[in-house]
């Protein structure tokens, strides 16, 4: 590739401003940019400009030179396209707090199109950005964050601040027809409100003819001269989804003039069935009132329209205002929000005026169903802090049947709970938090307190048929580690000749003392299901005592194929032990019996040793865990002992999938990878990672990227640097010298395998985690004339039937 003539051009231009450069240090880093990372080659000129500007002070001079003449035009933000170089221009909307020193700034960008999130590097050393300020970026690399498009500031961008007097014009927008990004729009104050704390300054709502939005300022900028009541021209506000509805952002780069001119408002009003969340106005009757749940509520009940029905609420403030039953009444600017899927409309700051009743025909509610209620007797086992004045106590409350969370209203006047006693609740009131039973008390509930012979007896259970709520069991203690820190004071494990379980004591409990390799019947302790695996608290209310005598202990062997979360003992043979990615792990590896193979790993304790590859040991207790949909062991704790006198002949573990791959998508063939240790993310087609920036001395590898279908099901299959080379006999150093060799470069490989394997049927062994198939080792599925004639056979038969 010649660069002479960008070469040159880059150096007469430095060379008028009395700078001489030598040409090879240019075109030396124009090759760089151009060959290894991917850049365009207008991209390479502007950033070696923007480099070389900034080293000679020239920042000023380069900068209004570029942008008066050869720049290239700005793409819009909802054009910007993940793996390019793009020219974008924009305000910063929002900058977050950096989590990371690699990091310098990082926010959002918006224009007139929509917005997209921003990083600036550290290593890039560009200037500081600030918040409502325009900038444009050229030579911005495009990745992905959270499935969209966002940019990255690195060395090779050049960043140019905008003035006031050069922003482009936006057209004016209603209202009705607002979309995210820069906007402009006229509209009347229709609420002001200053705030004294929080993030957010200044909150009100301006509306037109044809709807109203929420507007905010947040704290910092300079709050603009706007009235209650004042019609005003906004231009460059920034609109943006939250919580489902758009709303508007006032920053030092909105500009705001009041429109003098006297003008009428006719605010368009909302049927109820058609309400999203936003500020509307409706024209409703009220058609049910509630008696209030809490002391911070003036209101709350049902409205409704010829539409349909909608709950609303107001909260106590100085202009909060009664609705009466039975009356209509056109609400102007009330709040509609969706909470657990339920709209629902505040309001607090809206304008309420008395209607014709007549007129709003509204079917009859249904009356409110009686609440479901219950007696129940249970241990309290923890008390939060209450978060609302209107509740007295909230915590947990344990029975024999389960764990519920359990709230205590004000207003029920009930006596104070303690943690570890018993009570008897008659006409607890049943209800749901969170998918979840809770209970609580309220005026009706009789709350008994309960003691000695008033406790119910429970019967012991097998460690391994327990059930969630309060159970009594006899059992060993495997292990017991305490003067632990943070919440947890204690944690150990109990075992019986059914199973094991892990225990834990809260920090504050009053509990017995035991000892490791005690047997000890606990009566009243709390099981409950936690990642998927049934554990054991031990609270103030557990009576443990010592049980005399030597007790034989034979654990139960699971095998594993069957193993689930919890503690679980094995008799496994060591099918593989993989390289270590973490100091703080001392070995990971698979072990596997005849029914299957797990994964497991070991971390550096002090307390464990290695086991070897090939041996067969008995693993007692050890803990399993899931993640990311697969089990895996941890052998941290765990008695391990070896085995020399059997033989185990391993299941080979995993799925296997047939099908035809019906498309292999962009990131398949040769990729590069980030080098840095941990890493390993795939790098951009400029070589950039999104953690690590650009990454001149990357990693070569070769995957699959496709989706595997047999006419059922579809899978989303990635098919490891291994399975590639087993399919096709493409080994990695192949495939990097096909693409050193074509003008397509990496392409190339791309597009050899979708030549050489789509359509093709294969079968993959390997692991399906939901939809998701994994698999190093693929084979083509070859013609079965047998299997074929049979199909046909028994399609004639099925057509004559």
């Amino acid at each position: 590739m010649d660069l002479t003539s960008i070469t040159q051009r880059i150096s007469e231009k430095f060379a008028a401003l009395g700078h001489q450069i030598e040409p090879a240090k240019i075109e030396e880093k124009l090759a760089r940019m151009i060959n290894e990372f991917g850049v365009p080659e207008e991209e390479a000129e502007r950033s070696i400009v923007s480099d070389y500007s900034r080293e000679f002070g020239l920042d000023e001079h380069i900068q209004t030179a570029n942008v008066a003449s050869d720049a290239p035009d700005a793409t819009p933000i909802a054009e910007v396209k993940i793996g390019d170089w793009a020219t974008i221009e924009g305000v910063v909307t929002v900058l977050f707090e950096a989590r990371s020193p690699s990091v310098a700034q990082s926010g959002i960008l918006a224009d007139q199109s929509g917005s997209i999130r921003f990083t600036v590097w550290a290593k890039a050393q560009a200037p500081a950005l600030e918040q409502g300020e325009w900038y444009r970026f050229e030579s911005a690399a495009v990745d992905e964050f959270n499935n969209q498009p966002g940019f990255q500031v690195h060395s090779g961008t050049a960043i140019f601040p905008i003035a006031h007097d050069q922003l482009p014009t936006i057209e004016k927008t209603s209202i009705a027809d607002l979309h995210r990004g820069i906007i402009s729009l006229e509209g009347k104050v229709v609420s002001y409100t200053e705030r004294a704390e929080g993030p957010v300054q200044i909150a009100g709502v301006i509306a037109d003819g044809t709807g109203a939005i929420r507007f905010t300022i947040r704290r910092g900028e300079a709050p603009p001269e706007l009235e209650e009541g004042g019609w005003y021209q906004v231009e460059y506000a920034v609109a943006d989804l939250y919580r489902g509805a758009m709303n508007l952002q006032f920053n030092a780069g909105t500009k705001i003039t009041q429109v003098s001119d006297d003008r009428s408002l006719r605010p368009a009003i909302s049927p109820v069935a058609g309400i999203k969340p936003g500020i509307v106005c409706v024209r409703v009757k009220v058609l049910q009132e509630y008696a209030s749940s809490s002391e911070r509520m003036f209101q709350s009940g049902i409205l409704g329209d010829e539409s349909g029905t909608i709950r609303f609420v107001t909260w106590k403030d100085e202009s909060a205002e009664r609705l009466v039953p039975g009356m209509a009444y056109t609400i102007y600017y009330a709040s509609a929000d969706e909470f657990n899927g339920r709209l629902s409309l505040t309001l607090n700051g809206a304008t309420s005026l008395p209607d014709d009743a007549a007129a709003i025909n509204v079917s009859p509610l249904p009356e409110r169903l009686a609440p479901e209620t219950a007696t129940l007797e249970g241990v309290i086992t923890v008390l939060f802090p209450p978060r609302s004045a209107s509740i007295a106590q909230t915590g947990i409350f344990a029975h024999s049947s389960g764990v519920m969370r359990l709230t205590v209203w004000s207003n029920a006047h009930a006596p104070l709970l303690q943690v570890g006693e018993w009570y008897r609740f008659e006409s607890a009131v049943l209800d749901e938090y969170n998918s979840q039973k809770n209970i609580k008390i309220t005026s009706g509930t009789v709350v008994t307190p309960l003691s000695g012979e008033t406790i119910p007896q429970i019967d012991i259970s097998p460690i391994s048929g327990l059930n969630p709520g309060l159970i009594s069991l006899e059992g060993k203690v495997i292990s017991y580690t305490p003067n632990l820190e943070g919440a947890v004071r204690a944690a150990g494990v109990i075992a019986d000749n059914t199973g094991a379980i892990r225990f834990t004591i809260r920090q504050g409990e009053q509990v017995a003392e035991i000892e490791t390799g005690g047997w000890y019947r606990f009566d009243y302790a709390i099981a409950d299901l936690y990642r998927g695996a049934m554990n054991l608290q031990l609270s103030s209310g557990t009576r443990i005592s010592s049980l005399q005598g030597d007790q034989n202990l034979e654990p139960a062997l699971t095998p594993v194929a069957e193993i689930k979360p919890g503690i679980v003992c094995l008799h496994v043979k060591v099918a593989q032990e993989y390289d270590n990615t973490s100091e703080r792990i001392l070995q990971s590896g698979v072990i596997g019996d005849e029914t299957g193979t797990i994964r497991f790993v070991t971390w550096k304790d002090g307390t464990v040793e290695r086991i070897i590859p090939g041996k067969i040991y008995t693993i007692q207790y050890a803990s399993a865990d899931e993640y990311n949909g697969r089990p895996s062991l941890t052998l941290n704790g765990s008695v391990i002992i070896p085995d020399d006198t059997g033989e185990i002949e391993v299941k080979a573990s995993g799925d296997e999938v047939t099908g035809a791959l019906v498309h292999i998508s962009p990131g398949s063939g040769l990729i590069k990878r980030c080098p840095v240790e941990g890493c390993g993310r795939v790098l951009t087609r400029q070589n950039y990672c999104q953690i690590h920036e650009i990454q001149p001395d990357f990693q070569y590898d070769l995957r699959i990227k496709g989706w595997l279908d047999n006419g059922r099901q579809t899978w989303d299959t990635i098919i490891s640097r291994e399975g590639v080379e087993k399919l096709l006999g493409l080994t990695l150093d192949g495939a990097k010298e096909m693409a050193e060799n074509n003008p397509l470069g990496l392409e190339t490989v791309y597009y050899h395998l979708c030549e050489a394997l789509l359509g093709r049927y294969i079968s993959c062994q390997g692991r399906v985690i939901e939809n998701r198939l994994f698999t190093s080792s693929c084979s083509f599925l070859t013609f079965d004339s047998a299997r074929h004639a049979d199909l046909l056979n028994r399609s004639e038969v099925t057509s004559h039937e």
